[in-house]
Formats: structure tokens, sequence, C-alpha cells
């Protein structure tokens, strides 16, 4: 009976009989295509509800998308830090220097040159093809100080770092900028990767929750502001920024800020990193200029800092930059009055007027002697 039943089942199939189940090519492609294609229009929905980390890497991201869409020529641009972007607007260094043909500030705030040198060579360079590349820079940016190595900077640095990246696609330049514009999946994707952050946008977004219409002129702290609207208000058509348009409070003597520059005079001079800035200029065929910038001396002074080896800086590097055969114009020696600055290191409204038209005028004084490019005084 045991027997006859045990004949009556039904074999089951070997191992190596069994029929495995293959998925076709195509329908993994389109596995992946849908999966992608929903993450995408989430991120879309998603992305710009999520909370910013770094107000640094905003500034650049606008900046980024200043240059490259830029039409025309830009002969001129102009490296820097936060002095820099807010002190010199290029519309009137154009209207100073006609035989300049467009001018783009491209700034980047809580820098030194070597922030500059990987911005230039990663993003403005590739997206403006520039002729001349004005280095704007207060004399402690050439030295070997404390100051670089502190948190604050180290900091920026990283946050940079990452936007270059993110703004490149890993070095694909204008592809990757291009890439970034047309995915949220990567514009988005340092945000996206963080769980917390993440969940927080998604809540934001289901709870219909919209950010309030910022207004110009209200200035902002670039280390702070991470709201793309904010920054975008505060950034002028051509890379100048309105962070510091508000005149300072008047002030007889800056005892805060003497003690910054004494702690800046501890360091030494040192051109080693704009050297090899320079020489990377130079062998992309654009012309190096340097720009010394002014502060507020007389608050400083006062507050009790000897600003003779600022002023010591200042002589070296010009001396420096004359036997290299560099264009250089330098304000940090001379006295500007309190009037024209938001605070000791960084230019008003109006003192970003006056700046601009010196310094369109000493660009135009080198055009006109042909130390600039060719064709210079006559406009490309």
């Amino acid at each position: 009976m045991a027997e006859g039943r045990a004949r009556d089942r039904p074999e089951r199939p070997t191992r190596r009989g069994r029929r495995r189940r293959r998925v076709r090519w195509w329908g993994a492609a389109a596995i992946i295509v849908a999966t992608l294609l929903v993450a995408e229009a989430s991120a879309r929905a998603i992305g710009p509800n999520i909370e910013r980390t770094a107000g640094s890497e905003e500034r650049a991201f606008l900046k980024a998308d200043q240059m490259y869409r830029r039409s025309g020529p830009t002969d001129v641009a102009i490296l820097g830090s936060s002095e820099t972007a807010g002190g010199l607007v290029p519309s009137v260094i154009e209207q100073h220097a006609p035989g300049i043909d467009g001018v783009y500030n491209a700034a980047l705030a809580g820098t030194f040159v070597d922030t500059y040198r990987a911005w230039a060579d990663q993003v403005v360079i590739p997206a403006l093809d520039p002729k001349v590349g004005v280095i704007s820079m207060l004399p402690m940016t050439v030295a070997d100080i404390p100051e670089k190595d502190s948190p604050n900077y180290l900091e920026a640095r990283a946050a940079y770092d990452s936007a270059f990246d993110q703004i490149t696609g890993g070095q694909l330049g204008s592809i990757g900028w291009r890439l970034r514009q047309r995915s949220a999946l990567i514009r988005y994707r340092p945000y996206l990767r963080d769980p917390a952050t993440l969940a927080r946008g998604i809540g934001r977004t289901l709870r219909g929750e919209e950010q309030p219409t910022p207004t110009a002129g209200t200035g902002m702290d670039w280390t702070t502001e991470t709201d793309p609207a904010v920054v975008a208000v505060n950034t002028g058509p051509d890379g100048e920024v309105y962070d510091y348009h508000q005149e300072s409070v008047p002030t007889d003597a800056d005892p805060l800020g003497a003690a910054l520059y004494r702690e800046f005079s501890k360091g030494r001079f040192d051109v080693a990193e704009l050297e090899a800035f320079v020489d990377d200029l130079r062998d992309r065929s654009i012309t190096p200029a340097i720009l010394v910038l002014p502060v507020d001396r007389g608050p400083l002074e006062a507050g009790g800092v000897d600003l003779a080896t600022m002023d010591g800086w200042t002589e070296q590097l010009v001396a420096w930059a004359d036997d290299e055969g560099i264009p250089i114009h330098e304000e940090f020696t001379r006295s500007w009055a309190s009037d024209l600055f938001h605070d000791r290191n960084h230019l008003d409204e109006a003192g970003a007027q006056r700046l601009s038209e010196t310094v369109g005028a000493w660009l135009q004084d080198e055009c006109d002697a042909g130390d600039l490019f060719a064709d210079c005084s006559t406009g490309s």
C-alpha cells in the first residue's frame, strides 16, 4: 500500500530541471529608468524645501549660473574675497574702462588665494574665458597667517570645495553645470543623502510650507544665509554683492578690529600661492593683474594697531609684481574716509562706487599702455 502511494506521487523536478526566470535586459532597463524618473520627480518637488547647510555654497551656485548664462565676451574676471565681492561694481568699472568689453565680479566671501585658484580653474575660466584675471585682496591675503588655519576658514573652504564639485559634475566643466541645471537629483544630492534632512524636507513639502519672498537691500550674513532667494536678491547681475551697502556706525576707534590686525601682523610675507596662481593664469594666456584694497585706517590705528607691518607687505607685493611684470594698483596705504565703509574692511555702497571708478581708470591706463591684451584700447 505504501509502495503504491509512493509510486502515485509525481516526481519533484530536480534543481537542474527547474526553469530559471530571466529578466530581459530591456525589462531591467525599464525598471531603472522608471525608478530614476520617480526619484527625479520627487527631488524636484522636495529639493527646494530641503534646509541648506552652507550659505557659501548658495552664492557659488548662483555665480556659476550667472557666469555660464552670460552672453557676449567677458574680458575681465575679478577674483577675491568678501571685500572684493562687495567693493567692485563691474558696470561702473566698464564705464571708466571703455577699452574693456565685459567685467564680472567672481569673488567669494571667506576665501584666500588657494580657493581663488580652485574656483578660477574649475568654474570661472571655463565659464567666462576671460582675457584678464584681476586678483583683488588685502595684504594679509598673501601672508602666512594663523587665520588660514582657523575653523571658520577651513569650514568655508570645505563648503566651497563641495560646491565646486557639484557645479562641475566632477570636473566636467560646463557639461557638469548643464547636468546640474537639468537634474534635481544632481542639484540637491548633498542634501538628499542625509536621512534626517531629507525627512524634514518631505514634511515641509507635504505641509505646503512656503518661504517668504525676500526683498532687496536687506543685507545678509553669507556664513549663515542659506535661502537661495535671499542670496539672489543680494547679488547683482554681474556678481557684485549688496551685503555691505549700509554705511557703518560712526566710530573713532575700533579696538576689536585692531586686535585682529595685530594677530595678522604675526604672520610673514609669502607670495608662493599667489605666484602659482599667476603662473596658472599665464599658462592659459590670461593676463594677471593685482589690486590691493583699502581699509578704514583711522579707527583701526586709534584702536591700537600699527599698520606698518601691513604697509610693508604691500610695498613688498608691489615690488614683487613690478619685477614679475604684473600690473598692480594699491589703495591700502592711502587714507579713505570712514563714511565710505560698511565696517573697517568692507566698503559701503558709496565706497564701492568710488573704488570701482578708480579701478576702471587704472585698467584703462594699463589697457592704453598695451599691458592687458591685444586691441584692448579699441575694445574687443
